[in-house]
């Protein structure tokens, strides 16, 4: 096999054939908000897109250096240090979030969910997958569920980064924002718990805040380390 990264071999999509690897950043994310507000119904793959641009070049450099400080690991155990991390990074995000009263479940979402894609685009570098090659994205969108199949993940993205926002498969404002507001409206209920059992147990929403999203994090290597190690 050629030695560039297995994402970059895979065949050309419609996401890549409009937005080359190369200069897909600058035509999505420049502004990503304005974008957004343009086409909020694709919010989510506007974000993913976002990600990969921002995070896909840190998670390739990772990847080089953990290869280079460790030529003989396995593409796992360079995913689970990468695991490591970012559990540790999530819990301090949720004990973070637990001190920001009723702002915390947006803050809890927005950080641990940007750690995330940090992690997933990690877990596909260590197994030799490109992490800034746009199809990262619609892995975004299957490991954090906000599509339940890359097909869907791809049309949406097709119709988000479409010239004409996709023509018919342009989706409805409030499509969007339901799938990024499903995930948040759960939080919102479990902090609204949390912060009665702390009344009751000082200090109990920062630790259980801590647990949970670390436990979140946790769950979500293992769907990506099965996902790529199947690419």
């Amino acid at each position: 096999m050629a030695t560039s990264p297995r994402g970059s071999t895979a065949p050309t999509t419609s996401v890549s054939r409009i937005i080359p690897s190369q200069t897909f950043g600058s035509a999505v994310t420049g502004p990503i908000w304005a974008k957004i507000a343009d086409r909020p119904g694709h919010a989510g793959e506007l974000l993913t897109l976002a990600a990969v641009e921002t995070l896909g070049p840190r998670a390739r450099d990772w990847a080089a250096q953990m290869h280079a400080t460790y030529p003989s690991a396995a593409p796992d155990a360079l995913a689970r240090l990468a695991t490591m991390r970012s559990t540790q990074v999530s819990a301090a995000a949720g004990m973070l979030a637990a001190t920001t009263g009723a702002y915390a479940p947006l803050v809890e979402y927005t950080f641990v969910a940007w750690v995330q894609a940090a992690l997933v685009l990690r877990v596909a570098a260590a197994h030799g997958v490109d992490p800034t090659d746009p199809e990262r994205a619609i892995d975004l969108l299957v490991l954090l569920r906000l599509h339940s199949s890359r097909e869907s993940a791809r049309a949406a993205l097709d119709a988000a980064v479409g010239e004409h926002g996709g023509g018919l498969l342009r989706a409805h404002p409030l499509e969007g924002i339901w799938r990024l507001a499903t995930p948040l409206a759960a939080r919102v209920g479990g902090w609204a718990a949390l912060r009665t059992a702390a009344r009751l147990l000082p200090g109990a929403a920062i630790l259980v805040a801590a647990l949970t999203d670390a436990a979140a994090t946790d769950l979500l290597a293992a769907r990506a380390i099965a996902y790529y190690r199947k690419l």
